[in-house]
C-alpha cells in the first residue's frame, strides 16, 4: 500500500451513485452546473483492507511502500452542494458497504474476470557493454517460471562502442 497504508481515501456505495446521478437529472438550471457525487467520509487504506480482511475472513497479504510519484496523502469528495442543490445523501457506508460488495462479488463470481496475478520485477540498469545485449545476459532468469511474472526493463541504451 502506498504511503504505507496511511493514505486517505474517499469510497463510494454504487446505489449512492446511482442515486446521485438520478437526482442530478431531475435538476433543472439554466447553465452547466458541477456536482460532486462522492459519500464525504474518507478512511485510510488501512481500514479498507481491515473491512476486507474482515468481509472474506481472511489476512491479506500487504506490501507497505512510500507514498508513489503523483499520489497525493488525501482525497474525499465534497458533498455539501450535492445535499443542498439535489436533496441527495450518501446512505451506505464502507461498513456497510464492504459486506454488500463482497456479497456480489461472490454471488456473480466476478473473480473470473480478475487476470491472474503476476509479481513484477523490475530491473534497471544504466548500461549494457558490447557483449551483453538483452535481460538474460544482464541476470540469468532462466530459472524462473516467466507465466507468473511480469518482467520491466529499463535502461538508458548507453551502448559501449
Amino acid at each position: 500500500m502506498s504511503n504505507f497504508g496511511n493514505s486517505v481515501r474517499d469510497f463510494t456505495y454504487v446505489s449512492d451513485v446511482v442515486n446521485g446521478v438520478i437526482a442530478s437529472l431531475e435538476f433543472q438550471v439554466n447553465k452547466a452546473e458541477i456536482i460532486n457525487i462522492g459519500n464525504g467520509n474518507p478512511i485510510k487504506l488501512t481500514r479498507f483492507v481491515e473491512l476486507m480482511e474482515q468481509g472474506l475472513g481472511k489476512k491479506a497479504v500487504t506490501d507497505l511502500v512510500l507514498m508513489q510519484k503523483g499520489d497525493v496523502p488525501m482525497t474525499s469528495a465534497d458533498v455539501r452542494k450535492a445535499k443542498c442543490s439535489l436533496g441527495w445523501t450518501p446512505r451506505v457506508s464502507i461498513e456497510d458497504g464492504m459486506p454488500l460488495f463482497l456479497d456480489w462479488f461472490n454471488a456473480h463470481n466476478a473473480s473470473r474476470y480478475m487476470p491472474t496475478p503476476k509479481k513484477e520485477v523490475c530491473f534497471i540498469n544504466s548500461s549494457f557493454s558490447k557483449n551483453s545485449t538483452n535481460m538474460d545476459d544482464v541476470m540469468d532468469v532462466s530459472h524462473i517460471n516467466k507465466d507468473q511474472f511480469a518482467f520491466y526493463f529499463f535502461s538508458n541504451l548507453d551502448v559501449d562502442q
